[in-house]
């Protein structure tokens, strides 16, 4: 999406990088590939969203310069609006139960407001990382958070690790690697390019700015010269 509408190339690095991220993450998320048709649209209309979106965070808080607390604060209520109107119908069709006949009870309620709290750090989080970096770097990045759950599950909750997840844990990490070095790399090249141009336009700046300053002495001469003609009768010649 970013080549498409940003007119953004990535290097052959850079993209080998990404690559082998994706091939990581795949290896150990996925376990039972099985594909129909309403799952396969909802992924698609849920990747192209999550896209659009992430783009247009990072896209409105560069051009108007804004911070990452003032877009949230902004958007946050139109988005919980919509889910107020939209969530409980769309649950009702899918899980055939009404949100609003769920019986609350203590920890019920504890574990939401602790889902709200944490949920309210990741918007923060994730505004912030888009108005700094690109929306592929933060997808890089977003691919540490599921390496992290997995290592935590292994070392907290002793869940089992086997031999294909440690593989596809490694291969991830090593292809984030991969992306920051490379990444940084055509970055430093742009930089680079972008500071070649400048002492032409200093020059060309100096220049005018010296043409502008000779053109000035000049009038300023020829008016004296007509000031003295003009005191002395006419007899000064030009």
């Amino acid at each position: 999406m970013e080549v498409i509408w940003f007119q953004r190339r990535f290097t052959p690095a850079v993209t080998a990088s990404m690559v082998t991220v994706v091939i990581g993450v795949a290896i150990v998320t996925v376990t039972d590939v099985s594909v129909n048709t309403l799952g396969l649209v909802i992924a698609g209309i849920s990747v192209v969203s999550s896209g659009m979106q992430q783009l247009l965070c990072g896209t409105i808080q560069r051009k108007h310069k804004l911070q990452s607390y003032q877009l949230l604060a902004n958007t946050a209520p139109v988005q919980g609006a919509i889910l107020i109107v939209l969530g409980p119908p769309i649950d009702y069709l899918i899980t055939g139960s009404n949100v609003a006949k769920y019986e609350w009870t203590v920890p019920a309620t504890v574990i939401l407001a602790a889902s709200c709290s944490v949920a309210i750090l990741v918007n923060i989080s994730q505004f912030m990382c888009l108005g700094r970096f690109s929306a592929v770097t933060f997808q890089v990045l977003g691919h540490t958070k599921t390496i992290l759950v997995l290592l935590i599950s292994w070392l907290v909750l002793k869940e089992p690790m086997s031999g294909r997840k440690m593989f596809g844990m490694a291969l991830a990490v090593v292809g984030m690697i991969m992306y920051g070095h490379f990444n940084g790399k055509a970055a430093a090249a742009t930089a680079v390019k972008s500071a070649e141009s400048l002492p032409l336009l200093n020059k060309q700046r100096v220049t005018s700015d010296g043409e502008a300053k000779a053109g000035k002495a000049g009038d300023e001469q020829a008016q004296g010269v007509d000031a003295l003609r003009v005191r002395v009768g006419g007899n000064v010649p030009r």
